[in-house]
């Protein structure tokens, strides 16, 4: 993926970026559905990729300081999940 910035104004950048034309065609679908652009699609989608990066970096922050509360290691936090997943409640 190529992308190029522009300061336009101190408030925003324009980025040029490629996408397949199957992703592009699934892009103007939904802005038209939406009665929106390109644009404010892409915005959105950026805005909700970082709330949810930042609610699971919030996360795994816990699990690090509860682990390192109890002296657990990676691989501990692995075989626990293994043996749940083995006991079909995952």
């Amino acid at each position: 993926m190529y992308i190029k910035t522009y300061n336009l104004c101190m408030n925003t950048k324009t980025v040029n970026i490629s996408l397949s034309s199957e992703l592009m065609g699934q892009l103007d679908r939904v802005a038209k559905e939406r009665s929106s652009n390109r644009s404010e699609l892409i915005r959105e989608a950026v805005r909700s990729y970082l709330r949810r990066r930042e609610r699971w970096e919030a996360i795994f922050a816990v699990a690090r300081h509860r682990a390192k509360k109890l002296k657990l290691t990676e691989e501990d936090v692995v075989q626990a999940v293994r043996e749940i997943r083995s006991k079909g409640h995952a």
